[in-house]
């Protein structure tokens, strides 16, 4: 715990201070062509742009204390993940800002959040021990981001519960969140609404209309069907090699999802 400490109130300050940065944006006036630079200065300078300058300072010394006990490529993305996590809830529940989030935010931050608490669990680590809430969030957050960074080994500190719930989010993250959901739906029967189409299209790159659905449809089935034969030949190629079974469904699936 002692090691998170300083990026744990690194990441607060650093939230913090984007938050106040835009209530400064928000607060500042519009002046008149005839205003005078002194005017125009503290007009920008106001007090939340100051305290959140402030802020930032804070954030940059703390976060250089934090890099004495932890790698950069575990404490910058932790930062990054963190802080987009706290901006954007601040954004949307503070009376000051108010800011509208898409629910794809919103799903995102619930996997996230919901695999963290699965791979806290003793159930998660091969050992049965609780995992450290920060390193479990990592995990989580890594995994549906899919840029394959750790902080545990995954074959050995995880249990093969642990192993299956990491790459659930990582399919999860490969294929997009709301692909799957898209997909999901329309598995039990749901249409998709042509605001949902819309908004889906744009996520994966598309016009939106009635050409969507069954672009999700071949998205979701051409990446598993590839999946299968990926592990299928891997299989049969570690089996040989005493490899265990599994690993060629672990090996597949970052692949396909460049998870690393």
């Amino acid at each position: 715990m002692q090691k998170w400490l300083p990026l744990t109130i690194a990441l607060v300050l650093n939230a913090a201070a984007n938050v106040l940065m835009k209530v400064g944006a928000n607060t500042a006036k519009t002046l008149s062509d005839s205003a005078t630079v002194l005017d125009r200065t503290l007009n920008f300078l106001n007090v939340a742009t100051l305290v959140g300058i402030l802020l930032f300072a804070a954030n940059v010394l703390i976060y250089r204390k934090s890099l004495d006990v932890l790698n950069v490529s575990v404490a910058y993305p932790v930062m990054v993940s963190g802080g987009l996590i706290l901006v954007t809830l601040a954004a949307a529940l503070l009376p000051v800002l108010r800011e509208k989030i898409s629910w794809l935010q919103i799903a995102g931050m619930v996997v996230i959040a919901i695999g963290a608490i699965v791979l806290i669990l003793p159930i998660s680590s091969s050992s049965g021990r609780w995992t450290h809430p920060i390193d479990a969030l990592f995990t989580s957050t890594s995994a549906v981001c899919v840029t394959g960074l750790i902080v545990e080994d995954t074959g050995s500190y995880f249990s093969t519960f642990g192993q299956t719930v990491i790459l659930c989010l990582i399919q999860a993250g490969g294929l997009g969140i709301m692909t799957l959901s898209a997909f999901a739906g329309l598995v039990i029967g749901r249409q998709l609404s042509m605001r949902s189409q819309v908004v889906l299209g744009q996520n994966i790159g598309a016009s939106g209309g009635r050409a969507i659905v069954p672009l999700v449809k071949y998205i979701v089935v051409l990446t598993v069907v590839a999946e299968a034969i990926g592990c299928a030949l891997l299989f049969w190629r570690w089996k040989a090699a005493g490899v265990n079974s599994t690993a060629s469904l672990r090996s597949t699936l970052r692949s396909t999802s460049n998870g690393g």
